[in-house]
């Protein structure tokens, strides 16, 4: 595996040619680094130590040539914990619904790297902007539970 500086331009994981760029910022100067897993069996592969020479600010990025996109998943390390990457384009861990085998895992969801380039059929909508009808809707008063209080409606909680 290979190592250089990526791109500070364009924050999460992105993947072209034979490099995979990760981006991301951290709340801390803290140590940080990219954990590596196998995305069929989420054991981990490999461990990137995000040194400072990737690093500025608090902004990090690097490129790893050496990872196939389709096989791998990974967790970022930072401010004393892993966590997913904000910016991800796939999450990955969570395919099957109630599957018992996910508490091996502790019940973990990954970052992962979309690489399929989906096309729409119709590059735009048929409607024309001037008929086209916008709703605009605020989560506190679109709550399905009744008798909350105003802090609970909107949230997890309501």
């Amino acid at each position: 595996m290979k190592l250089k500086e990526g791109n500070f331009c364009e924050f999460g994981a992105r993947a072209s040619k034979d490099l995979i760029t990760f981006t991301y910022q951290t709340k801390t100067r803290k140590k940080t680094y990219i954990y590596i897993y196998d995305i069929k069996t989420y054991k981990l592969i490999d461990k990137i130590d995000v040194t400072s020479e990737y690093r500025i600010g608090l902004v990090c990025s690097i490129s790893v040539q050496g990872l196939n996109p389709d096989e791998i998943c990974y967790l970022i390390y930072r401010d004393g914990k892993e966590t997913l990457d904000e910016y991800s384009t796939r999450i990955v861990g969570r395919e099957v619904w109630n599957d018992k085998s996910r508490k091996d895992n502790e019940y973990k969801v990954y970052s992962a790297i979309a690489t399929d380039n989906y096309t729409f059929k119709y590059k735009k909508p048929g409607i024309l902007p001037k008929d086209m009808i916008i709703y605009k809707l605020h989560m506190r008063g679109y709550t399905m539970k009744h008798g909350l209080n105003r802090w609970d409606k909107g949230n997890y909680k309501g």
